[in-house]
């Protein structure tokens, strides 16, 4: 999708309670809300507001009955999902079995695409036009920037999205390259399907930096740290220096990039639990949990979490 076909929104086209037309998106083209989704509450809104947030004024709203003389896009309501096994819904991802139509991946969502044999070609983020049932998958072939994907007829390629609470990934072979009238990827039916169900608070591994100072005023100390573990709900701190027992309260800064931008946040955290302090001082670990964390906050490290697992 050219840069030019973005239309910003403003906060007055979206309405708490109201299922959005159509799908939207951040800077860089990442789906932040499906269409068809429906707005929760004002906070909602004014952090979308904050990040700033775009609609395609092409994006035309699926029919029932198939365009004429094209091929058929599935738009298949989802079944129910299953409930995973005690020993599966403990953690943080479940491989479930599905075909393509019972997830929630929809035309006109963000997918990504990355070379299988060509690790210097970039991974491109694309819009999904639809599929063929065990025929083929369409996808768009024009990346972030407005420019032409330099895929090639034969060449197999990675394909990943997340769909509700689904990362879906498989590899398949280009089977047309084509320009015209629009640049199009036509990749064969994959053969197995990857899909992983998202499970409880994602969490990713990150060697972001971070600040993290005593809340307690009787207990002063500016101290820097790696994030080496990330999740919307804690996160994994290691650092040479000593911060604090369990129970204490940090507050912790960190830059985080997401939605095209690096964003400066400031987090509350308690520590939960400490990793071998004195085994191995120079690799000491702070379990921390955040407490209280605002919705803006929240949704950056949502976008920088599904964005991790996704080129990971």
């Amino acid at each position: 999708m050219p840069e030019d076909d973005l239309l910003p929104l403003r906060k007055q086209d979206l309405q708490v309670g109201a299922a959005l037309p159509y799908p939207v998106y951040d800077r860089q083209r990442k789906l932040l809300i499906a269409a068809g989704d429906v707005i929760q509450n004002e906070k909602q809104i004014e952090t979308l507001t904050a990040i700033g947030f775009f609609c395609n004024p092409q994006w035309n709203a699926p029919r029932a009955a198939a365009p004429a003389g094209g091929a058929r896009v599935h738009r298949p309501a989802p079944p129910p999902e299953p409930e995973a096994p005690d020993n599966e819904a403990r953690g943080e991802r479940t491989q479930v079995q599905k075909t393509l139509a019972q997830t929630k991946l929809q035309p006109g969502m963000v997918v990504y695409l990355q070379s299988a044999g060509d690790a210097l070609k970039p991974k491109a983020a694309v819009k999904l036009i639809g599929w063929l049932e065990k025929t083929a998958i369409l996808v768009s072939a024009v990346g972030a920037n407005g420019a032409v994907l330099p895929f090639r007829d034969d060449e197999v390629v990675q394909f990943k999205a997340i769909a509700g609470k689904d990362i879906i990934s498989f590899f398949a072979r280009v089977v047309k390259m084509s320009y015209t009238p629009y640049p199009l990827l036509h990749l064969a039916w994959p053969e197995q399907l990857q899909i992983h169900q998202l499970r409880k608070s994602l969490r990713v591994n990150t060697r972001l930096i971070a600040s993290a100072s005593r809340a307690a005023p009787a207990q002063p100390g500016n101290f820097s740290a790696r994030v080496v573990n990330l999740s919307a709900g804690g996160a994994m701190l290691e650092s040479a220096d000593p911060l604090g027992s369990k129970g204490d309260g940090l507050q912790l800064g960190m830059r985080i990039p997401a939605a095209g931008e690096s964003h400066t946040i400031s987090i509350h955290a308690v520590i939960r639990n400490i990793h071998d302090p004195e085994i191995n001082p120079d690799a000491r670990g702070w379990g921390v949990e955040f407490v209280d964390l605002p919705m803006a906050e929240r949704l950056i490290l949502e976008h920088y979490i599904y964005q991790m697992l996704l080129e990971n």
